[in-house]
């Protein structure tokens, strides 16, 4: 049996986890916006490592399914932004 207060603590770390996954999607758009000379990015990639911590405290799957939308965010962000940089 779980300890008591453990389903809480879990669903806790993944409203963590999906605020930070968010922070950090919201960054790597605003750094095709903004001269931030990276520093946008990084703290896009300082989010999403964040949000993935919180998601592994939560549980392994949660973990790993983190780490999954996290690298497809990415790749679909970077494939959007490079496009709108090569049109502008």
């Amino acid at each position: 049996a779980a300890e008591p207060g453990a389903e809480a603590g879990a669903v806790e770390a993944l409203a963590y986890a999906g605020a930070f996954l968010v922070l950090g999607v919201a960054l790597l758009v605003a750094e095709f916006f903004l001269v931030s000379f990276g520093l946008l990015g990084a703290g896009a990639l300082a989010a999403a490592l964040v949000a993935v911590h919180f998601a592994f405290g939560a549980g392994p799957i949660a973990g790993w399914l983190f780490v999954l939308v996290s690298a497809v965010a990415t790749v679909v962000i970077m494939r959007w932004g490079i496009r709108r940089i090569r049109r502008s």
